[in-house]
């Protein structure tokens, strides 16, 4: 293995020579490897911090402000984190816990994470490469506070289950019960496998990660790098007959949540509507004009509408189609965006706020 056979200065000079274009002295036996981990380099945007990864590593791993976030929850004096990969939520729990133990089933992927972290001077976490359900027992003398798995699962499945997961989510839980423990799965979970906070996370406004803090049912959203959260008890949005003054898009990690409420903006078929311009959760467009095609064609030219953005979920093919019926009519410069609540299209500008 690279990080075995090999010191950090070693492997940091052969990555000089890559980021020089002058890869000819690296080793024959790792050169696809060093050329990866200067590529995910070269594209890291989730970590400052991370130093070793290759471009599958990059491809699932953790923001950091998503691994800040989560530190800052799960702060304690002993913590187990499982599933730790190439280390970017180890980093964070370093920061925020008086000691850590982080364990991962693949060798190469401790090798990195160990790297990442030596790199940094961090000496409060300690690695081991191992199956976690082997190590049940002998982690109750480690008599961890907290918990915190991040399981290993398919890349793409149609349809998660909890069956896909390793280790097995309700096996894991019953072994640790002793402990705080939190889990991360994919947003678009819809079994559990406890009860306990459900903290959907967006970061620049796309969801990124479903977190189950095991415990106390009820969902929350948060949103990065905002640092704003919401708590409550899911519920269907209350309906109304008539558009306010805006549109509201929410964040989708309150949607996912299911705390429109909490925001205080309604649905009118199909379409977030408030009496205020609500920026905190979302984007506020201010209505302009609503009716059928006929009438709204008439309003975006009184409007010196050039273009538009289609705003309402159609068929990717059809887009351009739709766009372009629109902007055939349309001679101006201006652009705007153009919602539909069931048969009526709904005129709109984003608001300077």
């Amino acid at each position: 293995m690279l990080f075995k056979s090999h010191s950090i200065e070693e492997i940091d000079n052969w990555l000089s020579e890559i980021e020089d274009n002058n890869p000819d002295n690296l080793p024959e036996q790792y050169k696809d490897e060093l050329i990866s981990i200067a590529n995910a380099r070269r594209n890291n945007k989730k970590s400052k911090d991370i130093s070793y990864l290759n471009e599958n590593d990059l491809r699932f791993a953790t923001h950091e402000l998503a691994a800040e976030w989560r530190a800052k929850k799960l702060a304690s004096s002993r913590l187990l984190e499982v599933g730790c990969g190439i280390g970017i939520q180890t980093i964070a729990f370093s920061k925020t816990c008086k000691r850590v133990i982080s364990i991962d089933i693949d060798e190469r992927k401790i090798e990195y994470a160990k790297a990442n972290i030596k790199k940094l001077g961090i000496t409060n976490v300690e690695f081991v490469c191992a199956d976690i359900m082997e190590l049940t027992d002998e982690l109750k003398l480690f008599n961890p506070e907290t918990v915190f798995l991040d399981p290993a699962r398919p890349a793409e499945e149609d349809v998660r289950t909890l069956k896909s997961f390793s280790p097995p989510l309700k096996e894991f839980i019953e072994a640790f019960k002793y402990a705080k423990t939190a889990i991360e799965l994919p947003p678009q979970m819809q079994i559990m496998p406890a009860e306990g906070e459900r903290e959907y996370m967006s970061i620049n406004g796309l969801i990124n990660r479903l977190t189950l803090y095991i415990g106390e049912y009820k969902t929350s959203a948060v949103l990065l790098p905002k640092n704003i959260r919401i708590e409550g008890q899911p519920k269907e949005p209350e309906q109304i007959e008539r558009l306010e003054t805006y549109i509201i898009v929410p964040d989708p990690a309150v949607i996912k949540a299911g705390l429109i409420n909490e925001i205080h903006i309604k649905e009118y078929n199909g379409v977030y509507t408030s009496k205020n311009a609500i920026t905190d959760f979302g984007t506020p467009l201010k209505i302009l004009a609503a009716g059928d095609e006929e009438k709204i064609i008439g309003e975006l030219r009184k409007l010196k509408a050039g273009s538009i953005l289609v705003r309402w979920k159609v068929d990717p093919k059809m887009y351009w189609k739709i766009r372009k019926r629109f902007e055939d009519r349309l001679s101006g410069t201006l652009q705007f965006h153009l919602f539909k609540a069931g048969s009526e299209y709904i005129i709109a500008k984003k608001v300077n706020i």
